[in-house]
């Protein structure tokens, strides 16, 4: 174990040595791409909180892209290739050009980024830019107005836009695979970025304001009704039924939507 722990010590040490110079400077550029990007998606959310959408995006790219490549950079210094068993090393084509490694790994990349809510996190930081850019009592559209105006009063045509995605995200996978046009790879990806940023924004808001419609509901009013029937048993079933509802939000949703969700 000690053995291991030195050889672990030494070779991160040395490619940091060798590499952080590099490293850093990859990483500061597709930092700078991506808030480049999101400046540039700000101010053409004065045209169109469309073109906003379609940036920001696009600003994932530029840091995925960044963090790939440093992985590489770090696979190549430690011979990761050299490592592999013969019979487990996978003969591609993967590391021939960075465009090649970059539509091969981006989309499981995205995919991570969206399900550990680095997506929704970088969402509500737009929110807020266009909330402080135009202020709260602006009739500017923005980001946030055009997905509660699709969740709210067009929710067949948020629907439609997430189908037409995914399908268009399938079809250009499939041209990828077949004629191994590096470019449509990275086409997946940006469709693909634009699909998962809509579905994050978009789609729990949808959520949002079913739950509030099933509150409303008459059915619910005779839940609370039956409930209140109980009070003069000895069994507390209004307290019960909210013991149980406190368990499955605070316990059993917040695990499977962090844990199994991820």
């Amino acid at each position: 174990m000690l053995t291991d722990l030195r050889v672990l010590v030494t070779d991160t040490g040395r490619v940091w040595w060798r590499l952080l110079p590099l490293i850093t400077s990859v990483y500061l550029l597709g930092w700078l791409g991506s808030e480049l990007t999101l400046r540039i998606a700000l101010i053409l959310g004065d045209v169109s909180p469309w073109l906003t959408l379609i940036l920001f995006a696009f600003s994932f790219v530029c840091l995925l892209t960044a963090t790939v490549l440093i992985l590489n950079l770090a696979g190549r210094e430690l011979g990761i290739r050299a490592l592999l068993p013969e019979d487990e090393r996978m003969a591609d084509d993967r590391d021939s050009s960075i465009s090649r490694l970059l539509a091969v790994t981006l989309l499981p990349f995205l995919g991570m980024y969206a399900a550990f809510g680095q997506v929704q996190e970088a969402g509500n930081r737009l929110m807020v830019q266009q909330l402080v850019r135009y202020g709260a009592i602006s009739d500017q559209p923005t980001v946030l107005g055009v997905l509660n105006d699709l969740a709210v009063n067009r929710l067949p045509l948020l629907v439609t836009l997430l189908v037409g995605l995914y399908l268009g995200r399938r079809l250009l996978d499939l041209v990828h695979d077949r004629t191994g046009w590096r470019l449509a790879g990275l086409a997946v990806v940006l469709v693909e970025s634009f699909f998962i940023l809509l579905l994050v924004m978009g789609g729990i808001r949808a959520v949002q304001i079913f739950l509030l419609w099933l509150q409303q509901r008459a059915f619910v009013q005779w839940l609370r009704g039956i409930a209140d029937a109980f009070a003069f048993l000895a069994i507390d079933l209004p307290a019960i039924l909210e013991r149980l509802g406190t368990f499955l939000s605070e316990q059993v949703w917040p695990t499977f939507l962090e844990v199994l969700g991820q």
